[in-house]
């Protein structure tokens, strides 16, 4: 005959190797998510607890109930099975609150990050503007030749180099950085 491997129950990050372990140790999530992965059935199974193990087998894992089941299994006590009913809801409550609280946070750093991208552009699109009013204003006491050799798409290294375009090409090289 195989001999059965025992193995510890986990609630609440306790191990549980006796019905008492598990009555004292009562985590609900726990005890759900044990069930939900047919570990509690093994569990059961494994320390001879056919009774148990055969209720167990009954409870729909799909069943609005399924915590009730859970409870009646263990508990036999009306005021602790409410005890833990009332906890278990209370601790879902919080986790709700929490993961809500979390999106809120989530949306807040979203709107940061767009509300600096924003400024960041406007900051960016400011500076153009600005070294573009310069350049105009440049432009305007500019001599027509440095004007009519812009439109002829004269080189930029031609351009630095005659002393008489230098202050025009100085403002086309800061467009050129922002860009």
């Amino acid at each position: 005959m195989i001999k059965k491997i025992k193995f510890a129950l986990l609630l609440g990050n306790k191990p549980c190797r006796s019905l008492d372990d598990i009555r004292e140790n009562f985590n609900a999530d726990d005890i759900i998510e044990n069930f939900d992965n047919n570990i509690l059935l093994k569990w059961l199974k494994t320390y001879n607890l056919d009774e148990l193990y055969n209720k167990a087998l009954s409870i729909d894992k799909n069943s609005e109930n399924k915590l009730n089941d859970l409870l009646d299994l263990f508990f036999e006590d009306e005021a602790k099975k409410e005890e833990l009913k009332n906890k278990y809801k209370e601790e879902e409550e919080r986790r709700i609150q929490e993961e809500e609280a979390r999106k809120k946070e989530y949306e807040i750093l979203i709107q940061e990050e767009e509300a600096r991208k924003l400024k960041d552009i406007k900051e960016k699109e400011e500076i153009k503007i600005e070294i573009i009013n310069r350049f105009i204003k440049e432009l305007d006491s500019c001599n027509y030749n440095f004007i009519e050799e812009l439109i002829l798409n004269m080189s930029a290294d031609e351009i630095k180099n005659n002393k008489e375009h230098q202050k025009g090409y100085k403002y086309i090289q800061e467009i050129q950085i922002i860009n």
